[in-house]
């Protein structure tokens, strides 16, 4: 037998061992919260248009948060964002952890935890299978979630919550987690619903949306070779006449990003060049962007080297910056060859490339910039996303796609 000090220290041992575990549910649950939030942001930023280009987990083909975001996959109704009753469920698990450390709360505590954790595993693989055989990429914050999850199951498993065969379930003590449960999942949902700033009236949309697609149809011209993204044959097509140094120019770009990212397969967007620089727009009669001309030159030279979207993009960026010779340097920076895009800056037909756009652009009207037409139907200035979406959503219903 051991002696009494020896037997009180392995007792206290035991005892400590399930709370050092609920202890690490207590910190995954907070990682996963704190996961999720994020997660919220870059939807609401995403679809308001808020963002930039790409945030920093837009690693690549394969793993892309910008596309699953911007997806219909992300929400569970529309506008609001599935991370949002992610971040609900993760407050409910870090409650319950704080309900398990009380006296006589512990075994139906761990039972709801267990339950809270196998039910967000079986959405962990769904969704799983739905990034990689639906969206065809991954999100990084999502993966995070995922393996918070796992992880909690699986600390769950090892503590063993008592089946209710063994031991009855107190039923005063599930209202009450149930009820904290739910009150999280609303509390999550309503304060990060906060994040977005979007919120039009349907009535207004659906206005706006209706105005556009009932507005007169106009055809427009190709366009530059390589200054276009998205899918060649997609029912959609989008031509945004635009300046490089306009800030609302960068607005709608932002914009036209999470919208191919929404409907990669159905949308097809056109760059069009309309500096409001008189050196090579004669529209224009004073200079409101006196580096335009010159980084419109360097966009379409990089297209004709199949770097248009990545050069228009880092142009788009760093436009607080944009001088002489900056756009060439960010040309380069997105990939593009230097001396070639020199030389094709310095073309002739460079130029009058640019001018056929403008003057394109005078023959349809285009007063400011951004000015797009989507399927010949015009839209004047940044619509919220919203608003595209309804437009994109109505003129789908009518070519049948």
């Amino acid at each position: 037998m051991l002696p009494l000090k020896q037997r009180k220290f392995g007792h206290m041992s035991a005892a400590a061992h399930p709370s050092r575990r609920i202890t690490w549910l207590s910190v995954l649950a907070l990682v996963g919260l704190a996961s999720s939030i994020w997660l919220s942001h870059l939807y609401y930023s995403v679809r308001g248009g808020m963002g930039g280009f790409r945030s920093f987990c837009n690693i690549g083909a394969t793993m892309n948060c910008d596309a699953v975001a911007a997806s219909p996959w992300a929400e569970i109704f529309p506008g609001v964002p599935l991370s949002s009753l992610a971040a609900g469920g993760f407050l409910a698990i870090f409650a319950a952890t704080i309900a398990a450390r009380i006296p006589g709360w512990r075994r139906e505590s761990l039972r709801f935890l267990f339950l809270l954790s196998l039910v967000s595993a079986l959405f962990t693989f769904g969704y799983l299978g739905i990034m990689m055989l639906q969206l065809k990429t991954l999100c990084l914050f999502c993966l995070v979630i995922d393996g918070v999850t796992l992880a909690s199951l699986a600390i769950l498993l090892g503590l063993k919550p008592e089946s209710p065969r063994k031991a009855p379930v107190d039923g005063s003590q599930w209202k009450t987690l149930i009820a904290v449960g739910g009150g999280a999942l609303l509390v999550a949902v309503v304060l990060l619903k906060g994040m977005d700033q979007t919120e039009i009236p349907a009535a207004t949309l659906e206005e706006v949306a209706q105005s556009v697609v009932s507005s007169p149809v106009v055809t427009l011209g190709p366009g530059a070779e390589g200054s276009a993204f998205g899918n060649p044959k997609a029912p959609i097509t989008i031509v945004k006449f635009s300046d490089l140094q306009c800030p609302a120019c960068r607005m709608g770009a932002v914009l036209l990003n999470s919208i191919v990212n929404r409907y990669p397969d159905q949308v097809r967007v056109v760059y069009r060049n309309f500096p409001l620089d008189p050196s090579c727009n004669r529209k224009i009669e004073r200079s409101m962007h006196p580096v335009a001309c010159e980084a419109a030159r360097v966009a379409l030279c990089a297209a004709s080297e199949g770097r248009f979207k990545e050069t228009y993009e880092r142009i788009f960026e760093f436009q607080a910056d944009l001088r002489p010779g900056k756009a060439l340097e960010l040309a380069r920076e997105a990939g593009a060859d230097e001396s070639r895009i020199t030389s094709c800056v310095a073309t002739p037909g460079t130029a009058e490339l640019i001018a056929r756009d403008i003057d394109e652009g005078i023959a349809l009207g285009v007063q400011s910039t951004p000015t797009f037409f989507i399927n010949g139907h015009r839209v004047e200035g940044v619509y919220p996303l919203p608003v595209w979406n309804r437009i994109i959503e109505l003129l789908l219903a009518q070519s049948g796609k």
